[in-house]
Formats: C-alpha cells, structure tokens, sequence
C-alpha cells in the first residue's frame, strides 16, 4: 500500500559524485521503483535500517521507505557495533540497507541469500533480516526512527512521522525562501538528522540542487576529523549557496580562512547547530565572509526549532521559533514548545529566555545546572561559553557540583598555548561573571575529547558524566 508522495519541489535535483544528477523526473520515478521493490519484499509498518554514506541513492531509499509505509531507520556509521546491535534486537528491525556486495549485512546477522537489489541504477541493495526479531509494526503510516546522541552511550530512539518531518521542511524553506538558494551542499552525514530534514529535505521543498558526496571527498574522516581544506575546495567546485555546520566544523573552517586569507563568495546562508555556539564564533566566521546563523532544534521537535537568518538574527541567541511553533519558558526557566494547532507543550530540558522581539536564548541544560556548596546555582554552560570565545581555548567543561567553587578542564588549541595564557585566560572569563559563578581551579587537557573516546555526542555536546570520571572522580581540580 503506498503513502501519498513525498511533497518534493519538481525544480529540485539532486547531485551526486562523478556530476550524477538526478532531476525532478527521474527522482519521481526511481521513487517509484524502489518502493515497488520494497513491497514486493517487506511488509508495511516494517522497520528498515539504512547504513551507507550519502549519495543520491541513500535520499531515494529513504524517500520511499516513506512512500510505502515503511520505517527507515538512518544508523550512523559512528556507531558501534553494540549500539547497532541493541538497535536491530530492541525494535525489531526486518530489513537492511547498504551498499551492495559488502559483507555488513551477513555480519550483522542477515541472511546471505535474501538479498535483493533495489533497482539496477542503484548502489544500495535490501538484505531482509534472517533471525527473527519480530516485525510488529510501531507505527500507522511512513516514519523515521531517529536517535539522539544522550548523554550516555545507549541511543535514545525517537519516532517521527512523515507530515512532522515535511512540516519543519516547509517552515524552513518558508523562512530562507527570501534568500534565493539554489544549491544545498551535504557536509553532515544524512543519518544526522539536523542534515536530513534542514537539509535535505527544506532543499527538495524550496526546489534546489541538493549536492551529496561521500563523506571523504568532503573531508570528514571517522566521527570528528575534518580537512578544512578539503572541504573548502569541495564548496568552491560545486559552487554551494548553503550548507550546515557543526561549531567544530565552523572553528576548523575559521582557522583556515583566516590562515589563509581565503573566501568563499558562493555561500549565502550557513546554519550551525547540534551544540550550543559561542558569540565570538559567530563573529570571527563573519569577519571572513562566512554568513553565519545559529539555530536550535532537538530530534523530538523533527529538528528545527528556532533560526536565526538574514533580516532577522541576533548573535547571541537561536533565532526566532518556526512560524509553525510557539515557544516560552515556565517557572524554572525551562524552555517547552508546541505546534501553534496544539495544546501539548514538550518539555525540552534546555533553560532559557525570550527577549520582547521573540529571539531565544538557550542558557544551559536543566540536568547540567551545578548548585555549590554555597548554595548557588549555576549553569556550567554560561562559564564555558566565555572561556571557548577565546581562540585558544578549544574545548572546556566546568563541573563544581557541591564545591565552594568551581572547577575546569581546559583543552588549549594547540600545544603551544602556554599555562600562562590559560590562566590569564580564564582571569578575563572570571571578571566577566559573579563571584559565584567563576572559575577557581581549571586543569589543563591536550588531548581534546572526542566521540571515538565515548567523551562527546556525535553533535559534539559534552558527555559530563564520562568526562568528569575519567579526569577527576572527585570533582575537584587543582591549579598546575
């Protein structure tokens, strides 16, 4: 039984390595090819896992995953084995895909001869699963599973149906329409799905290129390495008007054009997101000609939130909400949204405010906030943002939970950054906030953290817990 089509723009394209285009025509129809092939195999309801790098072909199957009532599960490649393990046991997952004739499927307990090419343009093939982990449907029409990062290692699923998925799409392409773009350029994995929905999915309802290389051609290796250099040629040669940034990439791609005096004049809106951005960020990506706009958006809302954009942007804050949301915050300061047809309020878990034009400012995590051994409370993320304004401090975390003051763990940008610089560093932060809220101890990190350390989420939010076991248990540090 097929789903009503995908609302795709027939302007739209998308662009693939080696100049692969797929128009607005062939789109409709290898949609309906795939899905055809989909039936034939897999029930409706049917949850289907797609692990592959981004191509033209990953957005096909995943579009008609949605046409056929299907449920795709997007898996991360920097996920474990044992994460993606507990993904197939836990939800029952019936079928996956992947790139054909790799052996992934048959490792992760698929069946060697249920394998079934989806159509012969495509790279990606569907190995239906060979133990039986159920199949019950958990959903009435088309849907994604997607995961959250967490904290913790264990994904956190969150379903999301196809209308709340193509409703954040139009928002967004609703609001960045002014702007003209014409070509969208995939510089985070498609199974991230900030990339998937903001991008990809606003690209095909505004009618634009969406470019979708292989991770390496961008630069990207692993979880967190990216070739700054690299992906600047790649944004010159496929002449992209937008893309999306994660802070890490922004600061990598900040340090090169500064370095090299570089500018990349095709670029007309670059969004960053997936982890708060400090201020100075914002302006030093500026100064060298990167339009730069922070949003905000978690996986339970399908992503986008609240965006900052050109006529309508403050540094500092998020941005204004999606015209089809409402924002505010209750008592204790926590931020909670609703569609604006909607009496359900979602409780967010992030703290902050609304100034008088609508503009949001996220102040931290409710599960974050420190209460010292003073008494007073305090978001560890006010602090951390002062001292990551400074070029050369590039990653901090501050704990002090029940201590008379607080500590922090300094990753310097290179090793030349002397424990001078740091301490007067962090001297500048401390005039910059309460007596309360200052730093009082800080410690010095060379090796920064990272996913493949279990020390950051794959958006590149802090995992405290971990962090503060591994560098000091107790929780409290003391000066070199």
């Amino acid at each position: 039984m097929r789903i009503s089509p995908p609302p795709i723009n027939p302007a739209a394209r998308l662009v693939g390595a080696n100049d692969r285009i797929v128009d607005g025509a062939m789109l409709t129809m290898q949609i309906s090819d795939i899905s055809g092939v989909l039936d034939e195999y897999l029930q409706k309801g049917s949850l289907v896992a797609i692990i592959a790098d981004n191509s033209p072909d990953w957005i096909l199957v995943d579009l008609a995953l949605q046409s056929c009532g299907m449920i795709s599960i997007p898996i991360p490649h920097f996920f474990s084995r044992d994460q993606t393990d507990k993904i197939f046991v836990s939800f029952g997952v019936a079928a996956l895909i992947r790139p054909a004739g790799t052996a992934l499927g048959v490792e992760l307990g698929f069946a060697a001869g249920k394998e079934a090419r989806l159509t012969t343009e495509l790279s990606l093939s569907l190995r239906r699963l060979d133990r039986n982990y159920g199949e019950e449907s958990l959903f009435s029409s088309g849907s994604k599973l997607t995961f959250t990062s967490g904290s913790t290692g264990d994904p956190k699923p969150v379903p999301l149906s196809a209308a709340a998925q193509w409703e954040v799409a139009r928002a967004i392409a609703d609001v960045l329409n002014p702007l003209g773009l014409t070509r969208h350029l995939c510089m985070l994995p498609l199974a991230i799905l900030l990339e998937n929905l903001a991008g990809v999915y606003a690209a095909l309802s505004l009618g634009s290129d969406v470019v979708l290389l292989p991770s390496s051609d961008l630069g990207l290796t692993g979880s967190s390495g990216f070739d700054a250099p690299k992906a600047i040629d790649r944004l010159q040669r496929h002449e992209a008007q937008s893309i999306i940034l994660l802070p890490e990439m922004l600061l990598s791609l900040c340090n090169h054009l500064e370095q090299s005096n570089t500018r990349l004049a095709c670029l007309k809106f670059v969004a960053v997101g997936g982890a708060k951005v400090s201020p100075s960020l914002i302006r030093r990506a500026r100064a060298v000609g990167l339009p730069v706009y922070e949003g905000y958006g978690l996986s339970e809302a399908a992503s986008v939130v609240a965006l900052n954009r050109p006529g309508a942007d403050r540094i500092g804050s998020v941005g204004q909400a999606l015209p089809h949301l409402e924002i505010k915050t209750i008592d204790d300061g926590e931020i909670v949204i609703r569609l604006k047809q909607s009496d359900q309020w979602l409780l967010t878990g992030d703290l902050g405010r609304i100034d008088s034009d609508g503009y949001l400012y996220v102040t931290g995590r409710k599960k974050n906030v420190l209460i010292t051994s003073y008494g007073r409370n305090v978001s560890p993320e006010w602090p951390e943002l002062l001292l990551q304004g400074y070029p050369e401090i590039k990653q901090t975390i501050v704990y002090g939970n029940d201590q008379p003051q607080l500590s922090a763990l300094l990753v310097p940008t290179s090793s030349e950054v002397t424990h001078q610089r740091l301490n007067d560093i962090v001297s500048a932060a401390n005039q910059q906030l309460p007596d309360y809220a200052r730093i009082g101890y800080w410690q010095r990190v060379d090796k920064p953290f990272s996913v493949e350390d279990g020390l950051l989420t794959p958006n590149g939010r802090p995992r405290r817990d971990q962090i503060g076991a591994h560098y000091f248990p107790n929780k409290v540090l003391s000066n070199q």
